[in-house]
């Protein structure tokens, strides 16, 4: 993805997105060691991808984005994290065209 690339953030994640070349949206998720131990960084991974499995068609349109988890994604609960992902996916959808 190109580093012009859109991007929308929180509290807890920093989303770029593009249009995807293919005709199914995709995700990538980064979460550095600077957020935790890989059993945290592994959950905030596995919560987020959950939450595009389930929510996918929130996208109109064909995108791929990618997630880059912060710090204070580490301390927030499952719940949390959802919230903040339907924030960040709305915003990419209201984001112009």
């Amino acid at each position: 993805m190109a580093t012009n690339a859109p991007r929308v953030s929180d509290r807890y994640f920093i989303a770029f997105f593009a249009s995807a070349k293919k005709q199914n949206s995709r995700i990538g998720i980064t979460v550095s060691r600077k957020v935790g131990n890989a059993v945290t960084r592994n959950r905030i991974k596995r919560l987020a991808r959950e939450f595009f499995r389930h929510h996918r068609n929130m996208l109109t349109r064909p995108l791929d984005v990618h997630l880059i988890a912060k710090r204070e994604a580490a301390g927030s609960g499952g719940q949390t994290v959802f919230l903040s992902l339907e924030n960040i996916f709305r915003r990419i959808e209201s984001f112009k065209k």
